[in-house]
């Protein structure tokens, strides 16, 4: 194929692009994503999400995503419009199970199950850092790549701590350090994400090697996530729940997911870890190396 053609092509998939953007309203649904996910503000988001969902031009994925992140951060509100937002879900197109897995998506990453501070809003000191920071970046910060994963601050926890991770999320195996020895920051890091890792956290541990010379932080998953593919296991653990809710395709579904939305396992003793990974300690050191080398 010649160059001349290759562009043509290319021209074409971009004004294919431009014309789904416009007729779907994304740059709109897309900054009120943004809005959920980094604002703490109930009346502005009611008045949005309620706005979009009754828009006819907007798809029901779209419909979907702003209730999900919504529900999530508003779930506890006394004035909260989740059960109203179901209702417009159903009425805009919605199947039932899309529309239930708002309920789902409650029930297994509530604020009750996650164990991070995913929207910064737990605290009062959290809400009033978030606010004070976003006043300063608001003047020069692009609207549509406000959210930060919650690996990044996980990560720049890591880095800036003398005493490394809080041992009740993060247990850790090996001798363990006095208590008062002083840990150096590690210099290569490696993140496994049982359920899969997102573009936008690959996007930010590129950045995060690229601002830390010396410092070297690998990312890896089971997959990489999109909005669509993260609610299809969302979907297919609802239906396992539901049919053989003690099965141990449960257990394996629950954990889809968990870590990108800041929930936690429950608590294994470190003996019991060491001896589920005492025989695969070999391979994963080799892996790491493997992976170490293709960076070097």
């Amino acid at each position: 194929m010649s160059i001349a053609s290759l562009m043509v092509h290319e021209r074409m998939a971009r004004t294919s692009s431009f014309q789904v953007i416009e007729q779907e309203h994304l740059y709109v649904v897309s900054e009120a994503e943004q809005d959920l996910a980094v604002q703490d503000a109930h009346l502005s988001a009611v008045e949005t999400v309620e706005t979009l969902l009754k828009n006819h031009a907007i798809s029901v994925e779209s419909k979907l995503r702003l209730t999900l992140l919504y529900a999530l951060r508003y779930e506890h509100n006394s004035s909260s419009r989740v059960e109203h937002f179901k209702q417009l879900l159903a009425t805009s197109g919605a199947t039932g199970q899309q529309v239930q897995l708002v309920d789902v998506i409650l029930a297994q990453y509530g604020s009750t199950k996650r164990s991070g501070d995913i929207f910064s809003n737990k605290t009062f000191f959290a809400k009033a850092t978030k606010n004070v920071m976003g006043a300063l970046k608001s003047g020069e910060e692009n609207v549509y790549t406000r959210h930060r994963p919650y690996l990044v601050s996980t990560l720049e926890a890591l880095l800036k701590s003398s005493t490394g991770l809080a041992e009740t999320t993060y247990p850790s195996l090996g001798a363990d350090a006095p208590p008062s020895t002083k840990r150096k920051p590690p210099t290569e890091i490696i993140v496994f994400m049982v359920g899969g890792v997102t573009y936008e956290e690959a996007r930010h541990v590129a950045e995060m090697n690229a601002a830390n010379p010396g410092v070297r932080i690998l990312l890896g998953g089971t997959c990489i996530h999109n909005c669509k593919s993260f609610l299809d296991e969302i979907a297919k653990m609802e239906i396992h729940s539901v049919a053989q809710p003690s099965v141990a395709s449960v257990a394996e579904g629950a954990a889809v997911g968990m870590t990108a939305m800041g929930c936690f396992s429950p608590p294994i003793a470190s003996k019991r870890i060491a001896a589920l990974t005492s025989t695969s300690t070999a391979s994963i050191t080799s892996m790491s190396h493997q992976m170490s080398s293709k960076f070097q």
